[in-house]
């Protein structure tokens, strides 16, 4: 048994991952970031190819940071 069959479902779940982060910097960071965190860890843990993973990581990361300074500089959500 390969892992092929399986690698689109996981980039599919690195690019939910990528997607709710963005969201999570508009919306509401402390709900979606970690949620799009634990799904790109599950991701990264499961494909071999770092090619999508490594940097969806390094995003979620800033979309974190940028998130919470947003989240503590106003009272309110940017939508």
């Amino acid at each position: 048994m390969t892992d092929q069959p399986d690698k689109p479902l996981w980039n599919g779940v690195a690019i939910l991952a990528i997607v709710l982060a963005v969201i999570g910097v508009v919306m509401r960071p402390f709900l979606f970031v970690p949620i799009a965190a634990i799904l790109m860890l599950l991701a990264a843990k499961q494909t071999a190819n770092q090619r999508l993973t490594r940097p969806g990581i390094v995003l979620i990361t800033i979309c974190a940071v940028v998130g919470a300074g947003i989240a503590a500089a106003y009272s309110h959500a940017l939508y």
